[in-house]
């Protein structure tokens, strides 16, 4: 009879040990007091950051340069910027009243009338973008270079300044005028960083052909891109104020055609064209139709006649002229829908408008009046063709316009074709 032995009660004895001193083991690793280190952290997860915000504007054209100073630079781009770039003592409110901008003077306020005076204080926080306070030097300069410069905008009120002093460190400003002026809360708006431009040579025109070198608004130029037609400004980070919300607006050249694309796909936001016949077409099939709203503009023109020499050279030479000369009949041709503004300083929306041309002024043409003028200076007709002659010699007036400007070259075209014929009748 075999016998057969079986190991496996002394092998399961065995195995409840080793696991009865393991539980041991654990218990006293449970109950010393060394430090168990914790698991490490799981890695951060990185926070997005937000897209910049920007907003894109379509318009005609960049225009010739962008001093907002200069009859030939005017345009709605050069409005935009002088309004988000550079600081202005007043600004109008939705109703065209002049309001005190505070975040560049604390007060303005005539403080005599004999002689006329205007007392500023500054912002003592206001400072240009260089880091260089906006102060006194600021309104010396564009004093200055509105009373010798030509070709500028709204001038009368500057020519009446006698005197601009500085106080308080620059920081204070006093203006004399050397007669009333009503109209003063215009003054001293889109001011110029003088402390860049006043030693700079050509600096009135050439250095704000490509953009304004320092800001003193929510927003500075970052670029201008004349080749593919495109601004770009950026915040400020330096403006003292509350900044802007948005981190870039651009502003992007674009044809009828290239606008209506634009507004339809969301690539264009919003845009200021001319309120022609072909962009009206162009708009018309965008889906969905965007809102439109007139915004009027203000342009100004001025023909001025040239003194120094030439047939002109007898101020009544210049007078007859101008006798012979259609105000409402330019108006009529150039900008048919246009508000007639006799005035400068205040538009006809405005407030306190009232027309200010002088009693003598030729509002009206009056060929009368001209024929005697130019026969007193000089001129006679020819007796066989009629037309007017100097000494002998036909006259030739020579018309000029800004290229850039539109609405100057159909102004120039118009009073040509007006004396043109009025020189043969």
């Amino acid at each position: 009879m075999r016998l057969t032995v079986s190991k496996r009660a002394p092998l399961l004895s065995r195995a409840r040990r080793v696991v009865a001193g393991l539980l041991l083991a654990a218990a006293l690793v449970a109950c010393t007091n060394e430090p168990v280190a914790p698991p490490p952290p799981p890695p951060p997860v990185p926070t997005p950051q937000p897209e910049p915000t920007e907003l894109v504007a379509g318009v005609d054209d960049l225009g010739p340069g962008f001093n907002p100073h200069l009859l030939a630079h005017q345009s709605p781009v050069t409005t935009a910027l002088s309004t988000l770039v550079l600081p202005s003592v007043f600004r109008p409110d939705a109703s065209g009243a002049m309001q005190l901008d505070t975040t560049i003077a604390t007060s303005a306020r005539v403080v005599s009338t004999d002689p006329f005076t205007v007392s500023y204080e500054l912002n003592l926080e206001a400072s240009w973008s260089s880091n260089t306070p906006i102060a006194a030097e600021d309104f010396v300069y564009l004093w200055e270079q509105m009373r010798s410069e030509p070709g500028v905008v709204d001038a009368a009120g500057y020519r009446l300044i006698t005197d601009v002093r500085s106080r308080a460190g620059g920081k204070a400003v006093d203006v004399v005028f050397s007669r009333p002026y009503p109209a003063w809360q215009h003054l001293f708006s889109d001011l110029l960083p003088a402390h860049i431009l006043k030693d700079a040579p050509g600096s009135w025109v050439g250095a704000l052909t490509d953009g304004l070198p320092a800001s003193g608004g929510p927003f500075r130029i970052a670029s201008v891109d004349r080749a593919r037609g495109e601004i770009v400004l950026a915040r400020n980070d330096l403006y003292w104020d509350t900044p802007a919300v948005l981190d870039q607006l651009v502003l992007r050249r674009a044809d009828p055609s290239v606008l209506a694309a634009g507004l339809a796909s969301g690539d264009i936001e919003v845009a200021l064209p001319e309120a022609d016949q072909a962009v009206r077409t162009a708009l018309s099939g965008v889906n969905p139709p965007p809102r439109l709203q007139p915004a009027p503009q203000p342009v100004v023109t001025e023909l001025a006649m040239r003194a120094d020499g030439g047939p002109l050279l007898d101020p009544r030479a210049r007078r007859g002229v101008a006798a012979l000369i259609d105000r409402e009949a330019v108006r009529a041709q150039v900008a048919p829908e246009a508000v007639t503004a006799d005035a400068f300083g205040l538009a006809p929306s405005q407030p306190g408008y009232a027309p200010t041309a002088p009693p003598d002024a030729p509002t009206r043409p009056d060929p009368v009046a001209a024929a005697q003028l130019l026969a007193s200076a000089g001129w006679s007709r020819d007796p066989a063709t009629g037309r007017w002659e100097v000494a002998g010699s036909p006259v030739r007036l020579v018309v000029g316009a800004a290229a850039e400007r539109s609405d100057d070259l159909a102004v120039a075209r118009a009073v040509a074709a007006q004396l043109d014929a009025a020189a043969s009748t």
